[in-house]
Parts: C-alpha cells; sequence; structure tokens
C-alpha cells in the first residue's frame, strides 16, 4: 500500500504529538521537528499540528511566521545570517555583506 505525502506528514505529526504532548509547549518542538525531515513546514503541516494540539491554525502559523529559524518554504541549502544590531553595524558588518555578495555572486534576501 502506498501511503500518500499527506498521509506520512499527518502519521509524522500524530507521533510527534505523541511523543511531545498535546500542549502550546509542544509547538515549538513538533515545528521544529517537522522542518528538520521535510525542509519546510508547509500549510498542510500546520493545519495538522492545530488540529492534534486543538489550537487555531492562524497561531501555528503565527508561531512559523516569527520565527527566523522555521520556514514555511524550502530554503538553500546554506543560510548566512549577519547582526542587524547597531554594536554590529558599527563593527561594519556592511562590509562584510558587500564581501560575501562579491565573492558569492548573490544579494542578501
Amino acid at each position: 500500500m502506498i501511503v500518500g505525502q499527506q498521509q506520512q506528514i499527518q502519521n509524522y505529526v500524530r507521533e510527534l504529538v505523541a511523543r511531545h504532548g498535546r500542549t502550546r509547549s509542544a509547538l515549538l518542538p513538533v515545528l521544529q521537528a517537522i522542518e528538520q525531515r521535510h525542509a519546510s513546514i508547509g500549510d498542510f503541516a500546520m493545519q495538522v499540528v492545530a488540529d492534534e494540539l486543538g489550537i487555531h491554525p492562524a497561531e501555528v502559523y503565527g508561531v512559523v511566521s516569527f520565527y527566523a529559524f522555521l520556514h514555511h518554504a524550502p530554503t538553500g541549502r546554506f543560510q548566512i545570517r549577519l547582526c542587524r544590531t547597531v554594536s554590529c553595524a558599527l563593527a561594519n558588518t556592511a562590509r562584510v555583506a558587500r564581501q560575501l555578495e562579491n565573492e558569492l555572486g548573490i544579494p542578501f534576501g
């Protein structure tokens, strides 16, 4: 029997919820595990997580969109992050960013 991708996601989410519990505190570890396995957290996965934890899907989406380490869509193989605080700007992160863009041939963003 071939199990579809949505069924696989649903089974995996149920497994994660069984491991972490059905509380709000389980939301972040469940999302992190989904992203680790599937490279991103799609709409269907967010809906299943919301259903299994008994919370509104907008809350799940809010967490996914708030945290920089969670992604709604697949990302590149490597990610480079530069600090954007005043202290980092004073340390000349703009120069570092320019150099990375020149060497890699791609812009930030």
